[in-house]
This record gives C-alpha cells, sequence and structure tokens, in this order.
C-alpha cells in the first residue's frame, strides 16, 4: 500500500471537516430551534385556568421556588407568586421584597440598609414581609459570600500546590 504525502493527508482531512460539517448543519437545520439548543418547550396554559404545579416552594428558609419551566427564581417572582397564590397582601410582598435587598446590602463590604422605619413600625403586615425578606435574603446572601470564599480558597490551594510541585521537580535536578 503506497504511503501517503502529507499534502495529500491534509487535503484528505479538509475534505473529511467539510463533510461533518456539512452534516451538523444539516441536522441541526432540521430541528426547531429550542430543540437544537437542548431546550424543552411547554404548551401554553389556557386563559383563566392556573396551573396547580406552576410554583413549587423548595426551601422557605431562602425563598426559592420551582417555576413551570425548572427556572429557580428568588425575589420579586417568589413575592408574585405569594400574593397570587398564597394570600398575602400586595405591601406585605413589597416589604418583603425591600427586606431582601437590605438583607443582602446588610451583608455587603458597607453592611447599610434602608428601612421606612414609620411604615416599619405603624403596618403589622409591613413589619412581618420585611423581616421575611431581610432574613432570608441576609441568609443567601452569606451562603453566597461563604461560597466564594471557599472557592478562592480553593484556587489558592491549587496555585500553591502547583508552585510546591514546581519547587521540588527544580530542586530534584
Amino acid at each position: 500500500m503506497p504511503r501517503l504525502q502529507y499534502a495529500q493527508l491534509r487535503y484528505l482531512a479538509i475534505i473529511l471537516l467539510a463533510w461533518l460539517a456539512v452534516f451538523f448543519l444539516t441536522r441541526s437545520a432540521l430541528l426547531p430551534l429550542s430543540m437544537a439548543w437542548g431546550a424543552t418547550t411547554s404548551p401554553a396554559p389556557l386563559q383563566g385556568v392556573r396551573q396547580a404545579n406552576c410554583a413549587q416552594p423548595l426551601d422557605a428558609r431562602i425563598n426559592l421556588y420551582r417555576m413551570a419551566p425548572d427556572l429557580y427564581r428568588t425575589g420579586l417572582i417568589a413575592a408574585l407568586y405569594r400574593v397570587i397564590y398564597q394570600g398575602w397582601s400586595k405591601e406585605q410582598a413589597l416589604a418583603e421584597m425591600a427586606g431582601c435587598s437590605s438583607g443582602r446590602s446588610a451583608t455587603g463590604p458597607l453592611g447599610q440598609f434602608d428601612k421606612d422605619v414609620p411604615r416599619y413600625m405603624a403596618e403589622p403586615l409591613y413589619t412581618q414581609g420585611w423581616d421575611d425578606g431581610f432574613r432570608q435574603c441576609e441568609d443567601v446572601q452569606r451562603i453566597d459570600d461563604r461560597q466564594a470564599r471557599r472557592e478562592e480558597q480553593w484556587r489558592d490551594d491549587e496555585w500553591r500546590h502547583h508552585v510546591d510541585q514546581a519547587m521540588a521537580k527544580a530542586l530534584r535536578r
């Protein structure tokens, strides 16, 4: 069997890559875009009919819900869910959102937050919603900060290990 020259192999590789590109492009063009990207499509709900499973509480401690297309949402979506499906008042949901933004900023580097003190003292529903939102978002922010510190520590440890290995290899020579 004759040996192929480098130029011939290169030519065959280009033909193979072109054929594969055409094959995959035609395959993906036949699929709808949502299927091509692996997304699932769900039929639109009927007007005026509530889906029983549109939101399921996953963790009440951090105000986390699984929404219909399996997306995790916090904050506004959860507050709207509580108003519509759990019978909360609008004031209570707005207070929860305000408390949530204060909870996030309270654990931040400046440690500041805003509270509408006269309204907080006068309206018990606002007080309850603000306290719930503050506590939940403060916990979420602490968890996120702890995770970020853990990842940074892991990167530092990996870098230190790499430097130590390189130093040991250099000293062995």
